[in-house]
C-alpha cells in the first residue's frame, strides 16, 4: 500500500515554478529542485515524474493563474491592471514564465512545450477579447477591431517581459504599458 504524500503538491509546484522561472529549465538541476522543494529525488519522481514532466506540470499550473482580465466581468481597469501588475514588474522574475520558456525552448523544439505556449497565448487573446468587448459594452472604449487589438495587447504584454529582462527601468516599463494601452484607446472611433 502506498503511503499518502507528506506534502502539499500544489505548494511544491509553486516552489518548482519559482525555481524554473528564475533559473530556466536547463539551468535547474534535480539537486536544485530537491533543495528548493525540500523533498527527495524519489518523491519528485513518484509525484511528478522526471524533471521535464515536473516542468510541464508547472506550465499547466501557470495556465490556471487568475489573471485580472480572466474575470467574466473584466473591463478596462482589469486590462490596465494586467499590464501594470505583470511579472515584468516583479523583481524576482522580471518576465512571464512563458516568455522565458519561449526564449529557452523556442516553438519548434518540443511539441508538449509548444502546445502549452499556444494555450497561454490563446488564453491571453481570449481574456483580452472578453475584456475589450466588456469595455465597449460599458462605454469605457469606443468601437475597435477587438480581435486585432486583443492580439496587439497580448504581443505588448509579452514584450514587456523582454524589455524588463533587457534592463528597462520600472518607470520605462510603465511608460511602455501606457503607450500600448493608449494606442488601443486612440484607435477606438
Amino acid at each position: 500500500m502506498a503511503r499518502p504524500k507528506q506534502f502539499d503538491i500544489e505548494e511544491k509546484l509553486d516552489l518548482a515554478a519559482d525555481l524554473f522561472w528564475r533559473q530556466g529549465y536547463a539551468n535547474t538541476s534535480l539537486a536544485d529542485l530537491e533543495t528548493h522543494l525540500s523533498i527527495g529525488r524519489k518523491s519528485i519522481y513518484d509525484t511528478f515524474g522526471d524533471k521535464f514532466q515536473l516542468f510541464l506540470s508547472v506550465l499547466d499550473s501557470y495556465l490556471r493563474i487568475p489573471y485580472p482580465i480572466a474575470n467574466q466581468d473584466a473591463g478596462w481597469a482589469e486590462i490596465e491592471a494586467q499590464f501594470h501588475q505583470s511579472p515584468a514588474f516583479n523583481n524576482n522574475y522580471k518576465s512571464c514564465l512563458f516568455a522565458n520558456t519561449i526564449q529557452e525552448f523556442g516553438l519548434e523544439e518540443n511539441v508538449e512545450v509548444r502546445t502549452r505556449i499556444y494555450r497561454h497565448i490563446e488564453r491571453l487573446d481570449r481574456c483580452f477579447t472578453q475584456a475589450l468587448n466588456n469595455s465597449i459594452a460599458n462605454g469605457q472604449l469606443g468601437p475597435i477591431n477587438v480581435s486585432l487589438m486583443a492580439k496587439y495587447l497580448t504581443a505588448n504584454l509579452q514584450s514587456l517581459s523582454m524589455m524588463a529582462k533587457a534592463g528597462c527601468s520600472k518607470k520605462e516599463l510603465h511608460e511602455l504599458a501606457d503607450l500600448a494601452l493608449n494606442s488601443v484607446r486612440n484607435s477606438a472611433s
